[in-house]
């Protein structure tokens, strides 16, 4: 449903889900703060701007308590926190969590991973938001590069005629 942005419809079953987490798991447990995210996330579709934050802000709390410093939980919590402030035109709060999260990212998944790409994406845009044009151009430009190169990959594994129709290219 986040994916569709079906976002009302999400919300109550997000809220379902914390509230039973919560009263069976740690409170600390990855589990429980994966869905506190993306229950921001939802609030933030939502426009819930506020609830969005707060959200992302225990994430991350939560995290440190537990020690936690680097995970893809942090990651999307972080680039939550961009989008936060990026929609309230603070550009460059918004850059210092999104550049943390693309650090994240990129340490546990490397340079050619989608999630990279899309950290990197929205890293562009936010340079581009601060007048940075050649930065914000080269950040999407190594952002397209990592994704084509990520699409690539399933075509070494598959033979030629999987491939060719994996690609949607029709021999010559």
């Amino acid at each position: 449903m986040l994916e569709t942005g079906e976002y009302s419809a999400a919300k109550p079953l997000m809220e379902r889900a914390l509230a039973i987490s919560s009263s069976s798991l740690n409170e600390l447990a990855p589990s429980l703060l994966g869905i506190q995210t993306k229950l921001g996330r939802i609030h933030a579709g939502l426009g819930e701007e506020e609830a969005a934050r707060d959200c992302f802000e225990q994430n991350i709390a939560g995290l440190d308590q537990a020690g936690v410093q680097s995970t893809s939980i942090r990651a999307a919590a972080l680039s939550g926190l961009a989008g936060y402030w990026e929609r309230r035109g603070n550009y460059s709060t918004a850059r210092l969590f999104q550049e943390r999260a693309l650090e994240m990212v990129r340490g546990s998944l490397g340079d050619r991973h989608p999630a990279t790409a899309a950290a990197l994406d929205q890293l562009a845009m936010l340079q581009w938001a601060q007048g940075e044009g050649g930065a914000a151009l080269a950040g999407a430009r190594q952002a397209e590069a990592g994704g084509r190169e990520h699409l690539r990959g399933p075509g070494r594994c598959l033979g030629e005629r999987e491939a060719v129709r994996s690609a949607g290219v029709r021999p010559g």
